[in-house]
This record gives C-alpha cells, sequence and structure tokens, in this order.
C-alpha cells in the first residue's frame, strides 16, 4: 500500500512540473543562438506575431540586418538578446554578426507563416520597427 501511495505522490509531482514548466518552456521559443560559430538554427518558422529571439552567446553585442524592402531596411544591434515579431507572411532572410568581431556574420531566414488565431504583438514597438517586423525596445 505503501508503494501505491508514493507512485500516485511521483505520478502527482510529474504531472504538476510538467503544468507548470510547460508554458515557460513555450514561452522561450523560436530561440535562434548567435555566436562566432554561426547561428543555431539558420532556419526557423513561426506564425504572424510570434516572438523570435535572437539570443548572443556571453551577452555579446550582436547586430541583425534584415532583407532591404522598397519600404524598410531594419538594422538592429544590441547586447545579449533581440526579440521581434513578423508581421508579414513570407520568407525575412536577415544577417546577424558578432559586434567588434571583424566580418564575421552568419545569414538565416525566417520563415512567417498566417497566425494561429489571433496575432498578438509585443506591447510596444521600438525605433527599428516598420509595418513588417516589430521590434521590442
Amino acid at each position: 500500500m505503501r508503494r501505491t501511495w508514493r507512485g500516485k505522490w511521483i505520478a502527482s509531482a510529474a504531472l504538476l512540473t510538467a503544468f507548470v514548466a510547460g508554458p515557460v518552456v513555450a514561452e522561450d521559443r523560436p530561440v535562434i543562438s548567435v555566436s562566432r560559430l554561426g547561428l543555431s538554427p539558420d532556419r526557423i518558422q513561426v506564425h504572424v506575431g510570434e516572438v523570435v529571439r535572437w539570443r548572443a552567446v556571453e551577452g555579446v553585442r550582436i547586430r541583425l540586418e534584415f532583407d532591404p524592402h522598397r519600404d524598410a531596411h531594419e538594422v538592429i544591434q544590441r547586447a545579449g538578446e533581440i526579440r521581434a515579431a513578423f508581421r508579414r507572411t513570407g520568407e525575412h532572410w536577415y544577417i546577424a554578426s558578432i559586434i567588434g568581431d571583424g566580418h564575421q556574420h552568419a545569414r538565416g531566414v525566417v520563415v512567417v507563416h498566417g497566425a494561429e488565431g489571433a496575432a498578438s504583438f509585443p506591447p510596444i514597438c521600438g525605433p527599428e520597427s516598420s509595418d513588417r517586423i516589430c521590434v521590442e525596445p
């Protein structure tokens, strides 16, 4: 009888952990790691309004330069992390580089599909934003 109680307790604890940790894990995606070795992954697929995070290894400054369009050419530089949500569907390519690391850079692609339900964007878009991408300040 003691094993049954213990087994139920372990199963309940595992379920509670999965329930609590689930939203935290989901909130942390998609993440693109930017390092001197390149991007990981270098191609991702998201939905309109889904926040994408570019994280620099060791908190170094990174620079993202998005493909030029008729209406905008976004260049973003930050230390540690850049967060942005795309407002338009399609393939958006970019070049990522570590600032102060010579001319090393890597090319990546974000493929944006239609929104799953109502798209939600960051509450405030920074000055680097355009009508196709909202960059968090």
